[in-house]
């Protein structure tokens, strides 16, 4: 039989003052426009007194919304309530994240309590069979050598609109400084036609000169079945 699992095991994040959490990351998947993601992350007072409990904000997106008790008893245990809601009128689109600190007794945790959410349209009234599908032709762009000092090197990708209405290109993401690709927002493709996307590398960007370069793109479009999609950016700094 199993052990029984420890306290700081099944709250492995020491906040500090006794407040301990399951987790300090929560990924919320997609948010489509006008709903909203409720999750909970569980936390617990392990100290012999009550404490006091309050959030600092570190970075936000003015899109969660944290519900954390003010005072928690000794001993006591409950969750943090985390609520992403966004506007069906709203133009947020793309990856949100949210960084926020908890104090206790009047302490800063050393730990980040951080959350994340993919901001996509509404497609409640999106048909199945009439609804825009994009294809990718690359899901990997290798640029090869690229000199650190004034190296920029350009490749091509093509998106197409295989559906049967048009595609909206919302946003096209990058994860790494060094990699750059401009898109006029909501850019459409009509159904069975396709655009070219131009990806940038600048040398002189890339912080880790000593080792390869792996950035990633992330479209984010109207397609139901995938609304963000992945490239990966590979390139070897000289």
């Amino acid at each position: 039989n199993p052990r029984q699992r420890t306290v700081e095991e099944l709250y492995p994040f020491d906040m500090g003052g006794g407040l301990r959490l399951k987790s300090n990351f929560h990924a919320f998947g997609y948010l489509e426009h006008g709903k909203e993601l409720i999750e909970h992350i569980g936390f617990v007072n392990t100290s012999a007194r009550t404490v006091e409990v309050s959030v600092i904000k570190e970075s936000v997106s003015g899109l969660l919304d944290i519900q954390m008790p003010e005072r928690v008893e000794a001993g006591a245990s409950g969750d943090i309530v985390l609520r992403y809601a966004v506007a069906e009128r709203s133009d947020i689109y793309g990856t949100m994240r949210d960084i926020v600190y908890l104090e206790v007794d009047g302490v800063k945790a050393y730990y980040p309590l951080s959350t994340q959410v993919v901001v996509v349209d509404n497609f409640d009234n999106m048909d199945d069979i009439s609804a825009p599908r994009l294809v990718v032709s690359k899901n990997i762009i290798k640029f090869g050598d690229v000199n650190v000092s004034n190296g920029v090197l350009e490749r091509m990708v093509e998106l197409r609109n295989e559906g049967a209405s048009p595609l909206v290109v919302r946003r096209i993401e990058c994860s790494d400084r060094a990699v750059e690709c401009v898109v006029d927002r909501d850019v459409v493709i009509a159904a069975g036609e396709s655009m070219e996307i131009v990806v940038r590398i600048y040398g002189n960007r890339i912080e880790d000169v000593d080792n390869p370069l792996v950035a990633r793109l992330y479209v984010i479009t109207n397609d139901p079945m995938r609304p963000m999609q992945t490239i990966r950016v590979n390139a070897i700094p000289i």
